[in-house]
């Protein structure tokens, strides 16, 4: 399947959350010079159990109609020049978005809904969007700043580096810096293990150094975005978090090891769609 087709795919239900997805997916397809498809899900579906009441489908189907349409409107008016497409599809919301995402370069999303959308991203659609979508997800939550760095959680796996890749090319786009950041594990330190220090300042020195040689590979590539490093104790959720106040992104690998382990399925990644202050971007 042509992964060009779709563009920046966004899901969009009429809420608030969904329009601030759609203005952010607009504003990234057209700093990629990429098209915008915006789709609404109708989960309408008679079953055996539960057949439609006449009419009832042809209602849904105007009212989908009516918030796709409204969203293309929007996007239109927003992006002059930006090429959108609506598209209403029916079916299992979950289902039919990582279909459409295999003709995507990213989908978007809001981090709540209604409707189709009901409790995005916290509900089981939009989690299973992040973990499965053969694309990266953005999860649009919070009022970024404008300027703010892009923070990218990096631990020395494909999927860090995929990260990384990901946030060096979405600063390039919009004019951005570049912070990557990993977090390693606190040890409790015992008086009688004085040599414990030692290990804590070498592994320090070692995840430092990688840390600058996995920038360094990037910053080679976009010597136009500015970029700086952090390296920390504790844990990693806590920290991106916190990170991501402040920051215009917060990138993160669908999954990792070290100071990320379980990303995307484990705490840090739910902890990053959930808590942060701006945008996530899920990685592959």
């Amino acid at each position: 399947m042509d992964t060009q087709r779709l563009g920046v795919l966004v899901g969009v239900d009429g809420s608030d959350c969904g329009q601030r997805a759609l203005d952010w997916a607009a504003t990234d397809a057209t700093a990629r010079g990429t098209m915008l498809t915006v789709v609404h899900v109708l989960e309408v579906l008679p079953t055996p159990e539960v057949p439609l009441a006449p009419g009832l489908r042809t209602a849904a189907d105007r009212r989908g109609h009516k918030t796709t349409d409204a969203a293309v409107v929007r996007a239109r008016h927003a992006t002059p020049g930006l090429a959108v497409n609506g598209l209403l599809v029916h079916g299992n919301p979950a289902a039919q978005l990582l279909r459409l995402a295999a003709a995507a370069e990213q989908v978007v999303l809001g981090s709540r809904g209604i409707g189709g959308f009901a409790s995005l991203l916290l509900g089981s659609v939009g989690a299973q969007v992040a973990a499965h979508a053969a694309c990266p997800t953005a999860v649009v939550r919070g009022d970024p700043p404008a300027g703010g760095r892009v923070t990218v959680g990096v631990d020395g796996s494909e999927r860090g580096e995929a990260a990384l890749e990901y946030g060096f090319a979405h600063a390039a786009r919009h004019g951005l810096g570049v912070q990557a950041m990993h977090l390693y594990p606190s040890y409790v330190l015992m008086p009688p293990y004085p040599t414990m220090q030692d290990d804590l300042r070498r592994i320090r020195v070692e995840v430092s150094r990688y840390v600058q040689e996995a920038l360094g590979r990037w910053a080679v590539k976009y010597p136009d975005v500015p970029a700086e490093w952090a390296v920390d104790q504790g844990g990693a959720a806590h920290h991106l978090v916190e990170a991501s106040e402040g920051s215009s992104l917060l990138v993160v690998g669908c999954r990792g090891h070290g100071g990320f382990a379980g990303l995307l399925l484990g705490s840090v990644s739910q902890a990053a769609v959930r808590h942060a202050y701006c945008p996530v971007v899920v990685a592959r």
